[in-house]
């Protein structure tokens, strides 16, 4: 008689099956038994693992991929370096090959090569107490408060008050800050340091106590003749070669019911970091949203051809560029982020990306010189011009910045890739005053960008923005949207779509004969046209007749001191271009009082009369991210996929590689229309359309390829 197989049976032997297939197929490779090998004695950065098996970058990232896939290894991003390590094995099919694995014994020469990376976290550690043991405190202190990692020790000791502490020891006492704190507490306490210029600092705070001793030693070398009650390791660990073996030896200087308290410094600034989950699930979200970025994520993660790229990146820091920076990570780069502007920050993305380990400085109500300390970190990394060779800028003030602070910076930069109008109006000046020293491509006239994100995106974020500032019905009120490219155009869709009437004033004649020709009045605050800047020579009729003023230009002083004086009581004032120039500010500062209603909402008062006010909204700047949350996702899309293309394209130039005498002449140039296409492709498809394709008679009559690109340079969509 036949026996029936048990259906469980059958489940687990499924599933026994699948997981030999997936360990066979990622341990088929004796490259990867003797990563995994390596990455039971610690983990290690990919650049470190390069240098252990002598492989290049590509060919290395490619087999960790496969073992990461294989849920072999687990990869984490730390500061700008991203780090594996050996996965712990649940099932007894890898725990039998693991043990396979350590059963076998290291060549030689591996084990020198691991040893030779431990020698270099000595060296740079070393070399970063030497020559930072004066600035240090400071340094610390802008990223974590001492008295925040101080009072968290503390607790640690109050929280566990039955075990008495005798005899401490801390690692790495720094300036001794600590050690003053713990000093009432213990009987005696013990700090260690190999690095004399620390030490020197912490003596010159703790000499006047009878029981501290401060040694120069390294803590490797401890005997463990004495034990300790506690033990601190302070902001210490990543300076240590092999915190693994850290443990083992702290272990064995510890008295049976002592405590080990580590604390350590994050390489990020944001609001407040436990808004990461809360950022993680929008980001979630916005992933589904965006269909050409993550299709080029997908496409090309293998291929990891953002390998060996560092990147600066000043842009929002909203959720969907949280999405770009993950997908620049996931093809092989590494980043540091700030926002490019003090208001626009989303902080639970920036904390989101922060706990995943991106270095991010941003957070929503930056001061300006907080704003610029911002984009100081990026640039720095313990300290001094990190060795960055690309520039992703919004803007154009990180380029500014480099250029003229840190040109040491652009002998290894590639390029840049400039998101808006205005930054791209700074590149250009700059090539014409024969400032620019490196090439930059222009994301922001791409048409899948100028147009999705300045047009439509513009059109569903200003009404949005407000009516949270202001929650006031816009049906029926009148605005005047000044400036008609892409941004106006979609400012002024935005108003009528909410039932306003909308009346359009520009500078240039083809805009202004567009805006007629969508049906807008195209009028002038000044009379005839002509800007005095005198409060004469206002159309009072017009202003008076105004109850929203929209500045989207680009330019300085479009909503000026004359305008500002004669508009009704009451008028909403804002602006949707770059910087917050376009409306006097300035003026508004000096001469008037201004009473804050809520963030980024004020009534500025011009007399003592309580009715004689105007609301500005974001104090002059970017109202649809300082008010509400931007662009959606679908139209970041486009913009974000393109400076993911353009970020590759620089990189694969390698222009700063190339000798001075063969470089190609340095430009501000639009992205290619073929990448444009594309990308336009992916965004049609992630909306469920079907792009028909031309046939090969039809393509050879229009003259075009069946390819693409399927317009001419000269083709203004």
């Amino acid at each position: 008689m036949r026996r029936s197989r048990n259906p469980d049976q059958a489940k687990s032997a499924n599933i026994a099956a699948v997981d030999v297939v997936r360990l066979s197929k990622a341990l088929g490779d004796h490259l990867r038994t003797q990563i995994l090998a390596v990455l039971a004695q610690n983990s290690f950065a990919v650049l470190e693992l390069c240098s252990i098996f002598d492989k290049p970058q590509p060919a290395l990232s490619h087999h960790l991929k496969k073992l990461a896939d294989a849920g072999l290894v687990n990869r984490r991003q730390e500061g700008t370096s991203v780090f594996y390590q050996r996965a712990h094995a649940e099932d007894p099919l890898t725990q039998a090959a693991f043990a396979c694995i350590d059963s076998q014994t290291l060549a030689g020469e591996l084990l020198h090569n691991v040893q030779q990376i431990y020698q270099q976290r000595v060296q740079r550690s070393a070399h970063f107490f030497a020559h930072q043991a004066d600035a240090l405190a400071q340094q610390t202190a802008l990223i974590c408060a001492p008295e925040v990692y101080i009072n968290t020790v503390l607790d640690c000791l109050r929280n566990h008050s039955h075990l008495p502490v005798h005899n401490a020891l801390e690692i790495g006492p720094g300036n001794g800050a600590l050690m003053l704190a713990l000093a009432p507490m213990c009987k005696r306490i013990t700090g260690i340091d190999n690095a004399a210029e620390m030490l020197s600092e912490a003596r010159k705070n703790l000499h006047h106590l009878k029981n501290v001793t401060l040694l120069e030693q390294d803590f490797s070398t401890m005997q463990d003749t004495q034990r300790f009650d506690f033990i601190a390791a302070a902001m210490v660990l990543h300076h240590i070669p092999a915190p693994a073996e850290f443990f083992k030896q702290a272990r064995a200087l510890m008295k049976d019911q002592s405590l080990l308290v580590e604390t350590d410094m994050t390489d990020y600034k944001v609001a407040d970091i436990s808004l990461a989950e809360y950022g993680r699930k929008e980001i979630s979200m916005a992933e589904a949203e965006m269909p050409a970025l993550m299709s080029l994520r997908n496409t090309y993660m293998d291929q990891q051809p953002l390998a060996g790229a560092k990147i600066i990146g000043c842009i929002h820091m909203t959720i969907q560029t949280a999405v770009l920076i993950e997908t620049l990570t996931a093809l092989g780069a590494e980043v540091r982020w700030s926002s490019c502007n003090i208001f626009s920050t989303q902080d639970h993305a920036a904390a989101a990306m922060a706990q995943s380990g991106v270095p991010v400085f941003a957070w929503k109500g930056e001061t300006e010189e907080e704003y610029e300390w911002c984009i100081q970190q990026t640039i720095l990394k313990d300290g001094k011009p990190w060795d960055a060779n690309l520039l992703l800028d919004d803007g154009g003030d990180l380029t500014q910045i480099i250029h003229n602070e840190y040109p040491q910076m652009l002998k290894t930069i590639h390029g840049i890739s400039e998101e808006t109008t205005t930054g791209v109006h700074r590149l250009l000046e700059m090539m014409r005053e024969d400032q620019l020293k490196v090439p930059a491509i222009n994301v922001n006239d791409a048409i899948t960008k100028s147009k999705n994100d300045n047009r439509y995106g513009c059109r569903h974020s200003l009404n949005d923005a407000v009516k949270r500032a202001t929650d006031m019905l816009m049906a029926g009120k009148r605005a005047l949207v000044v400036g008609y490219g892409d941004v106006g155009k979609g400012s002024a869709q935005s108003l009528r779509q909410e039932g306003m009437i909308v009346r359009v004033s520009e500078i240039d004649p083809i805009c202004a004969m567009q805006a007629c020709m969508d049906g807008y009045e195209v009028v002038s605050a000044y009379k005839n046209g002509i800007n005095t800047g005198r409060t004469e020579d206002i159309d009072m009729r017009l202003m008076q007749d105004t109850d929203l003023i929209v500045t989207c230009t680009g330019n300085a002083d479009v909503c000026d001191a004359a305008m500002l004086q004669t508009i009704k009581s009451g008028a909403v004032v804002c602006n949707i271009g770059h910087f917050d120039n376009e409306i006097d500010t300035a003026y508004m500062r000096k001469n008037w009082r201004w009473d804050k209603v809520k963030d980024q909402v004020h009534q500025i008062f011009r007399s003592d009369d309580r009715f004689d006010y105007i609301v500005l909204l974001s104090e002059g700047r970017l109202v649809n991210l300082g008010n509400a949350t931007g662009h959606p996702s679908r139209i970041m899309d486009g913009s974000f996929a393109n400076q993911v293309l353009a970020q590759m394209h620089l990189f694969e130039q390698a222009w700063a590689d190339q000798p001075e005498n063969q470089r190609a002449p340095i430009t501000v140039e639009v992205l290619p229309k073929k990448l444009d296409e594309e990308v336009a492709a992916l965004m049609v498809k992630g909306f469920g359309g079907v792009v028909t394709q031309l046939t090969d008679t039809q393509a050879k009559y229009i003259g075009v390829t069946t390819e693409g690109p399927f317009k001419p340079e000269s083709y203004k969509y």
